[in-house]
């Protein structure tokens, strides 16, 4: 090969390294994101795990509870029901009064 040749191919390469080397940055800036959420993936999949052994006993106890008295379970949704009523006159109140203080 010639001379003038070679140095088209090398600067063709220089070229080519160039281009691989910004797409490699913009794939990595690109993928940033998707490696925060695939943390949190392994991170529930792992509490996922260590509460595999403990399945059964779990899931005995819910139905024993949703057994154990007639209508268990709606008058647990009820008590529930009515907690969240409260908490939000409470904290409507708790507001109300943190608002007054902070205007004076």
């Amino acid at each position: 090969m010639a001379q003038p040749e070679l140095k088209a191919i090398e600067e063709h390469r220089r070229q080519l390294v160039a281009e691989s080397q910004r797409l490699r940055e913009q794939l990595d800036a690109d993928l940033a994101p998707l490696r925060a959420a695939a943390g949190y993936v392994e991170k529930g999949c792992s509490a996922v795990r260590s509460l595999a052994p403990y399945a059964p006993l779990l899931a005995a106890a819910a139905g024993f509870l949703v057994v154990r008295k007639k209508g268990g379970f709606l008058r647990l949704l009820k008590r529930a029901w009515s907690a969240s009523r409260v908490a939000l006159k409470l904290f409507g109140t708790i507001r109300s009064v943190v608002l007054r203080f902070r205007a004076e």
